[in-house]
């Protein structure tokens, strides 16, 4: 139902709850607001505008501190006056123009950062000195997908449980390997049904003809390129106690000509 006298007042607490309001406040944190900022700012998107004392009440910033967390909004264009009233009022600016240009230059830092820190890794030898790492946690996914998506010639994957979401992001990514000629070998558990759903399972079989198996072991496992291996364990929804995923990550070095050469006299070749 939609009140017309309430405008968008009603959406945005309706967004604020659904998100989190502590997932917003640490997003907000991130982009450098203090705590009071960020409460302030939160509780001025719900009331839409506010004087001060109205502000200091619902953000439950003090009131002493108060006119110093709206100049800091100020300064940071994510609050302006509406000029006229008596008491002033304060309105959020539109997260396009404000928010953006903070996220841009969080993401500047961190890519930065990023870059940096590869040269650093690059440049003593380090990636010399391991070939296998451990992965823990939404890393784990992140790697796989990864893997799935930069595949160039020959793709593996032995799904044994994965949540639903990093399917079908993986889906997508095969999806996309196959559009570039990449080779595919599927194989999939068929518990997996229960887990990601009869509806996916059945348009993955229809898609990629996977090889149906009940698998001894729960692990996932991603091959590619002859360069890359993934082994990891992902937990299922139904577990009582479910453990964040964990696997290894090989890097085959060495070994990439050698068992491309395997592969090729067992299935075929592979082009480049």
């Amino acid at each position: 139902m939609y009140f017309p006298w309430l405008r968008n007042k009603v959406f945005v607490t309706v967004g604020v709850l659904l998100i989190g309001l502590e997932n917003l406040l640490n997003f907000l944190k991130r982009l450098n607001l203090t705590e009071y900022e960020a409460k302030a700012y939160l509780a001025l998107l719900r009331l839409g505008s506010a004087d001060a004392k109205t502000l200091a009440e619902t953000s439950r910033v003090p009131r002493t501190r108060i006119y110093d967390v709206i100049h800091g909004l100020e300064r940071r264009n994510l609050v302006q006056r509406k000029f006229g009233d008596r008491p002033v009022l304060y309105m959020p600016t539109p997260p396009e123009v404000s928010l953006e240009v903070h996220m841009r230059k969080l993401l500047g830092e961190l890519n930065g950062g990023f870059r940096a820190i590869q040269k650093v890794y690059y440049a003593t030898g380090a990636k010399e000195a391991f070939d296998t790492w451990v992965v823990r946690g939404e890393g784990t996914y992140l790697t796989a997908v990864k893997l799935a998506r930069e595949a160039s010639s020959l793709l593996i994957l032995r799904c044994a449980s994965l949540p639903l979401e990093v399917f079908q992001q993986m889906v997508e990514a095969l999806r996309k390997a196959k559009r570039r000629d990449v080779r595919i070998l599927t194989a999939l558990d068929s518990s997996l049904k229960e887990s990601i759903g009869s509806q996916d399972f059945e348009d993955f079989l229809k898609e990629f003809n996977p090889k149906i198996e009940d698998f001894f072991l729960p692990l996932n496992i991603i091959f590619s390129d002859f360069k890359d291996l993934l082994i990891f364990y992902a937990p299922t929804p139904g577990q009582i106690e479910s453990p964040e995923p964990v696997g290894l990550y090989v890097k085959t070095g060495g070994l990439e000509s050698l068992l491309r050469e395997r592969f090729e006299k067992a299935f075929g070749r592979v082009t480049p």
